[in-house]
């Protein structure tokens, strides 16, 4: 998710989670008056230390104000153009402005000068949002040659990385590791499952997931619709109905962990839900379902085939109610 991509960004690369933050050197109010300048002066508006740029940078960052921080961080960078940091905090505000090619772009830079966990990182995200997964994931290993401490903080981004690239091998992995750092959480059940589920493995998935469900005390909205897609995979439609239906409805009662698996996620239930409703003959809801998932800006290519099968379907069914919750 781009949020939780950001806010790690923004803690990793920018100010380091947990550490002191550093007390930023107030600017001047007016420029100086020296007769002779260095190249470096002539390009920022005051002839302060680099590090007060980069400081004031980070901090605007850190108040979500992207326009400033990237104009701080270019200061320090114009007076001092091997500052490896400042290029990294920059891609990290050009990342946040879903401005993928600049940030690629300064964290290339960063790594032509010294290599870094934090540099590497960029690149990852950076190739992330580019859509450039295999790269993005080449990436990330090298982040966690540099950093292992890394590992819990970027596990969300390498595995939404590891689908968009289509890996079986990489998911089986990265279920594993999920499971073994944390064995006690149901969300394991979801990580293990949708690797068998992309693996053609449906009804193994289908065990795995009800046996979570059944031992969770409170089941999380993931593990249901997982199940939904191992049923669908099945091909018993009346089932994965069932199980997506109570990720609806636990949605709607605010539970978010469905944005662990899509970037958006409220409009990959609704379609899911949709095409369910379609295979098990209620061709009236899932016409609702589809088109709801388009109102609230599902791209046409995921939901229009469908929707359009479902609009030819003969048999008309009672109305459901979508129940917008995003």
């Amino acid at each position: 998710m781009r949020t939780s991509r950001i806010v790690l960004l923004s803690c990793l690369i920018l100010v380091g989670c947990g550490s002191p933050t550093p007390m930023p050197q107030r600017l001047p109010t007016r420029a100086p008056t020296q007769v002779a300048m260095s190249v470096a002066e002539e390009a920022t508006p005051f002839a302060i230390p680099v590090e007060a740029y980069y400081e004031q940078g980070v901090g605007r960052q850190r108040a979500a104000d992207q326009q400033g921080a990237l104009q701080h961080l270019t200061w320090a960078i114009r007076r001092d153009p091997k500052l490896a940091k400042a290029f990294v905090a920059r891609g990290a505000v050009h990342l946040a402005r879903d401005e993928g090619e600049k940030a690629l772009h300064d964290a290339n830079v960063a790594l032509g000068m010294e290599v870094s966990a934090d540099a590497f990182l960029l690149r990852a995200e950076a190739l992330r949002q580019m859509g450039r997964p295999q790269e993005a994931l080449e990436a990330f290993d090298k982040a966690l040659e540099q950093n292992a401490d890394l590992r819990d903080e970027t596990f969300n981004s390498r595995w939404l990385t590891a689908r968009a690239a289509g890996g079986q091998a990489r998911l089986a992995a990265l279920g594993q590791e999920y499971a073994a750092g944390h064995p006690d959480d149901p969300l394991r059940h979801y990580y293990e499952s949708w690797a068998l589920i992309e693996a053609g493995a449906t009804m193994d998935a289908v065990r795995l997931l009800v046996d979570g469900i059944r031992n969770a005390a409170d089941p999380p909205a993931l593990l249901w619709y997982a199940l939904g897609h191992a049923y669908a995979g099945e091909e018993a439609w009346q089932q994965a109905v069932t199980a997506f239906e109570a990720a609806r409805g636990l949605v709607q009662m605010g539970d978010e962990t469905l944005g662990l698996h899509a970037e958006r996620p409220v409009a990959a239930l609704f379609i899911s839900l949709g095409e369910a409703y379609l295979r098990a003959g209620r061709c009236t809801d899932a016409q609702t379902m589809l088109a709801y998932a388009g109102s609230i800006g599902a791209p046409a290519s995921t939901y229009m085939p469908v929707l359009q099968e479902a609009q030819l379907c003969p048999t008309p069914t009672p109305r459901a109610t979508a129940a917008p919750s995003n």
